[in-house]
């Protein structure tokens, strides 16, 4: 599917003070305000952990234990949720401040492009799983195995762009839009793969303390989120449209 992406000005053109011209000149310029945009969006970004913990307790209880059910569980209650506040996230990073209520205001318009998005790699791990478990009993799934585990980490860090991108740019859908990411990915992996570590350092960082700190983790991820996607697409010429 074709779609029209925003590509960074020519050279000599003349750009705003907004997120073309601050991702353009310094992509260092993002991590700025990521870090000043926390405190005053500090209570949407805790009721936007609230609600991602909401849907991670809700799965834990349903589906015990990490399952091929409990994975697409996971992403169909928590992923809606965590669109809405990666756009947020991408207002805040911007200059804005955003309150509790365009917070729902952002899942109830953003939910289905974060389910899209995150049942890719969703699904991609629950055959993995079952892939796993074949392989315990008779040994003969090694290679399917081996084939959806690279394509669960490649989709996973192809949907850390894919996410703030189809947000930012929903015209962008499909094979354009996984094509585009897995590119920005393969161009400048290293935003993504912090925005993995980032995840995963927090959810270890959970589970080595008290169950509050959870609240604290769904925020500060979605910021990062949207600072590394654009900063691995402003090495392809693709600025946001905001």
């Amino acid at each position: 599917m074709n779609a029209t992406l925003s590509h960074a000005p020519r050279q000599g053109a003349r750009t705003d003070d907004g997120w073309p011209a601050r991702i353009g000149a310094d992509n260092r310029g993002l991590v700025h305000y990521l870090l000043t945009g926390l405190w005053p969006n500090l209570p949407v970004l805790l009721v936007g952990g609230f609600l991602v913990c909401l849907g991670l307790v809700f799965t834990a209880v349903v589906s015990r234990g990490v399952n091929p059910v409990s994975v697409l569980l996971t992403a169909v209650i928590v992923a809606p949720v965590f669109a809405g506040l990666v756009a947020c996230g991408h207002r805040i990073i911007g200059g804005d401040t955003v309150d509790v209520r365009e917070l729902f205001q952002s899942v109830r318009k953003q939910w289905w492009i974060g389910l899209r998005v995150a049942l890719v790699p969703a699904f991609a791990l629950a055959l993995a799983l079952v892939a796993l478990e074949v392989l315990n009993q008779t040994r003969l799934a090694l290679v399917p195995l081996a084939v959806s585990g690279a394509v669960t980490v490649v989709t996973t860090l192809g949907s850390t762009v894919a996410l703030p991108l189809a947000l930012d740019q929903p015209q962008c859908t499909g094979f354009t839009l996984w094509l585009t990411s897995l590119h920005a990915v393969a161009r400048s992996p290293v935003p993504a793969i912090a925005v993995l570590a980032f995840g995963c350092t927090a959810a270890w960082a959970t589970a080595s303390s008290t169950v509050s700190f959870v609240l604290l983790v769904p925020g500060p991820l979605a910021l990062v989120t949207v600072a590394a996607a654009w900063a691995a697409l402003a090495r392809l010429g693709i600025l946001p449209s905001t």
